[in-house]
């Protein structure tokens, strides 16, 4: 249940941007007619298959948008309304096929999917996004850097930095390199890791970092520990060698759907938000998105910044707070 009431409060971020005049009133128990657009948001779950498998509350097929690392279920109607509104939303409705887990059923039976795929997010995507926190990386490695009229930048494939710079909020630069030429260069003789093998240990190793601005990591090989980069590490695990990437991965990575923030929002002010905190002990933020208040954790609140919204983290940091960095 309290999932649900995070994803109901994550429906609520994307919301307001698209409809100012958005009615919050179910919130305190009031109309009922507000709490019934949300029939895909309550009873769609947390994931594609179950929300496009879902009927809205007028009969059409409930709709999956995502935006950086989360996603919601909405009905058509909201989909419509936010799509244009929030650069870099994608809906599984986008190319007007109706996604649903019965296969065949549709008028044109080869667009019907029994695992939607019709939107799929490309390999890419979220190795721009994660990986690369400046310009001159991001452009570097195949990806388009976007500035925003928020004074910060993101890193975005090509795809979706095209489809951003039709907004005024975004302003991008493209790609030096593509992609798969990066990766057909990826230089798996940098020495800037294992050096660190012949005058430091473990904790030093996840320290360092190699020449393209990427973590260390610490692998174990029978009875030899070497620190090597990410493509020699990859190298290494083919012959058997065991090392920490994926533990790395678990550290860093935030949780967008820790409802312990999120909850303070039906229940609480900016105070109780600010006294607060999510299951890794940081504390929640106060955030304002249009008209609406909402209480997050860190990584939400980023999110919320990216579409426009003001945070305190702002004030406390000097500038949006980076996800993956």
């Amino acid at each position: 249940m309290m999932l649900q009431t995070s994803i109901t409060a994550l429906a609520l971020l994307l919301l307001p941007a698209a409809n100012a005049s958005f009615d919050l009133g179910f919130l305190r128990g009031g109309s009922t007619n507000s709490l019934d657009q949300f029939t895909c948001t309550l009873s769609g779950g947390t994931d594609q298959d179950t929300c496009d498998a879902t009927t809205s509350e007028d009969g059409t097929k409930c709709v999956w948008c995502s935006i950086a690392s989360f996603g919601v279920c909405v009905s058509e109607d909201i989909a419509e309304k936010i799509k244009g509104q929030i650069p870099g939303l994608e809906c599984d409705d986008d190319n007007n096929t109706d996604d649903d887990s019965t296969a065949t059923d549709d008028m044109a039976p080869a667009t019907d999917d029994t695992a939607p795929n019709d939107d799929t997010v490309p390999d890419d995507y979220w190795n721009c996004l994660k990986k690369y926190a400046d310009s001159t990386n991001c452009t570097s490695h195949g990806c388009a850097w976007c500035d925003t009229n928020g004074g910060f930048g993101i890193c975005m494939n090509k795809d979706a930095a095209a489809t951003a710079s039709t907004s005024d909020w975004f302003d991008c630069k493209m790609p030096t390199l593509m992609l798969d030429q990066v990766q057909q260069i990826a230089d798996p003789y940098d020495p800037s890791c294992i050096a660190v093998t012949l005058q430091g240990d473990e904790s030093t190793c996840k320290a360092t970092v190699d020449t393209d601005g990427n973590a260390c990591e610490w692998c174990s090989i029978g009875t030899t520990e070497l620190c090597l980069n990410e493509e020699q590490a990859a190298l290494a695990e083919q012959v058997g060698a065991s090392c920490n990437a994926q533990e790395i991965n678990n550290h860093n990575f935030m949780d967008p759907y820790d409802p312990s923030c999120v909850a303070v929002t039906l229940q609480g002010d900016e105070s109780t938000c600010k006294g607060t905190v999510d299951a890794d002990g940081n504390s929640c933020e106060w955030c304002t998105v249009g008209s609406t208040q909402l209480c997050l954790n860190d990584e939400q609140a980023t999110i919320a910044e990216q579409i426009g919204g003001s945070c305190d983290s702002t004030e406390k940091s000097g500038g949006i707070l980076s996800l993956f960095f």
